[in-house]
C-alpha cells in the first residue's frame, strides 16, 4: 500500500502550488466581482466552482494520486499549465459567449480528467479513496458532457443532471475519498473500515445515478452517515491538539449534514448549494490548504537535505487562520442577508488565507536557492 512519500513518487512542488495560487486569486476575483455585480449570475457562480473549487481539487488530486495511489503523471507541471490556461481562457470568454467559454472549459476539465481516469485505471493498487476518486471525476464527466448536451443540443433537464454531478458527485465523492487518506495522516485518527468506506462510496454513487431515474434522493442519507462518522473520528484522534485547520473540518461536516437534510426536505435547491459549496467544501479545502501547503513545504525541503527548517506548526501563524475562519463565518452567514457585504467579507478571508500560506511558500523557494 501506498502510505509511504517520497521524491520518486510526488509531483515537484510548484506542480500543485501553481494550482492552488490560480485558485485563491480566482476567489478574490470572485468575492470582488461580487461585492460590485458587475457580472451575470452564471459567469460569476463559476467563478468560484470552476476558478476556486475545481483548480484546488485538481491541485490535489495531482499532488495526491501519485504518493498514495501510484498513478504518476510524466510532466505535471506541464499539465497545470496547459489545463489552467484552458480554465482561465474559458472563464474569459464565459463573459460574452456561454457556449464557448463552456466549450473552452470543457476541453480543459475533460483533458485532465480522462487522463487521471487513465492513470487510475491503469494502476494496479485499489482502495476505497481510488473507487471513490474514479467515480467523482466521473461525474465530473458526465456533468461536462451534460451541460455541453443542454447548450449545444438543446436537451431537457441535462442542465440539472449537470448541477447534481458536479455537486454531489464530482466535490461530494472526491472530499469523502481523499479524507478516507489525509485524516488519519494529519490528525492521527483511527481508520475507518475498509468495508465502511466501500459502503459509503457505492452507496454515494450508486444512488445518485437512481436519482436520474426515480423520484427518490437517497445520496443525502450516506453523507448524512459520512459526516457523523468523520466527526466521531476527528473526536476520537489520538493527538488532542487544538489547531484551525481541525475547526474547519467541523464546521464543513456540519454544513454537510445542513445541506443534506434540506436536499432530503426539499428546501429552496439555491440554500442547499449556497450551504453544500460554500459552507461543506469551501470549509474543508480551506482547511486542508492549511495542512498541505505547510506539509508539501516541509516535505520537499527536508527531502533536499535541509533539516534546520521550521516545522509545519510553525509555518502558519494559528492566530490569524483562526482570524481567517471567523470572517470566513461571517461570509457564509451574511450571505443569506446582504451579498454585498458578505462578498467584502469573502475577499478579505481569502486575502488573509493568501497571507497565511505565503510564509510556507517563501520557505520553501528559500532553500531551494
Amino acid at each position: 500500500m501506498f502510505k509511504g512519500l517520497s521524491l520518486d513518487q510526488a509531483p515537484p512542488f510548484k506542480a500543485p502550488l501553481l494550482f492552488y495560487a490560480t485558485g485563491l486569486v480566482f476567489g478574490i476575483i470572485g468575492s470582488f466581482a461580487t461585492f460590485f455585480l458587475f457580472l451575470d449570475f452564471i459567469p460569476l457562480f463559476h467563478l468560484f466552482t470552476i476558478g476556486f473549487f475545481l483548480s484546488v481539487m485538481f491541485g490535489s488530486l495531482e499532488q495526491m494520486l501519485p504518493v498514495v495511489i501510484g498513478a504518476k503523471f510524466k510532466h505535471p507541471f506541464i499539465l497545470s499549465v496547459i489545463t489552467l490556461l484552458f480554465l482561465i481562457v474559458g472563464l474569459l470568454f464565459f463573459f460574452k459567449s456561454l457556449v464557448t467559454g463552456a466549450t473552452i472549459l470543457s476541453i480543459g476539465v475533460l483533458g485532465f480528467a480522462l487522463l487521471t481516469l487513465f492513470k487510475l485505471f491503469t494502476s494496479p493498487f485499489f482502495s476505497p479513496t481510488k473507487l471513490a476518486i474514479i467515480f467523482s471525476l466521473l461525474s465530473l464527466v458526465a456533468g461536462v458532457v451534460s451541460i455541453l448536451s443542454y447548450l449545444l443540443l438543446g436537451i431537457p433537464f441535462a442542465n440539472i443532471y449537470h448541477f447534481t454531478l458536479m455537486l454531489w458527485g464530482w466535490v461530494g465523492l472526491l472530499i469523502m475519498g481523499v479524507s478516507f487518506q489525509v485524516i488519519p495522516m494529519f490528525y492521527v485518527t483511527f481508520e475507518i473500515k475498509k468495508s465502511y468506506q466501500y459502503f459509503l462510496v457505492i452507496g454515494v454513487f450508486v444512488s445518485l445515478l437512481l436519482s436520474f431515474f426515480f423520484p427518490i434522493k437517497l445520496y443525502p442519507i450516506f453523507f448524512l452517515i459520512y459526516a457523523g462518522v468523520v466527526i466521531f473520528q476527528l473526536l476520537k484522534r489520538k493527538r488532542k491538539i487544538k489547531e484551525p485547520s481541525i475547526l474547519f473540518w467541523y464546521f464543513g461536516l456540519t454544513f454537510l449534514i445542513l445541506s443534506s437534510i434540506f436536499l432530503l426536505l426539499d428546501v429552496n435547491w439555491l440554500k442547499v448549494v449556497v450551504i453544500f459549496l460554500f459552507g461543506f467544501a469551501m470549509s474543508i479545502i480551506f482547511g486542508m490548504l492549511y495542512k498541505i501547503i505547510p506539509f508539501l513545504s516541509w516535505f520537499h525541503t527536508s527531502s533536499k537535505g535541509f533539516f534546520d527548517i521550521p516545522t509545519m506548526k510553525e509555518m502558519v501563524e494559528e492566530r490569524l487562520a483562526y482570524l481567517q475562519l471567523a470572517i470566513y463565518l461571517l461570509a457564509l452567514f451574511s450571505l443569506f442577508f446582504k451579498v454585498e457585504l458578505s462578498a467584502s467579507f469573502f475577499l478579505l478571508s481569502f486575502l488573509l488565507l493568501g497571507f497565511n500560506l505565503l510564509k510556507p511558500v517563501k520557505i520553501y523557494f528559500k532553500y531551494l536557492k
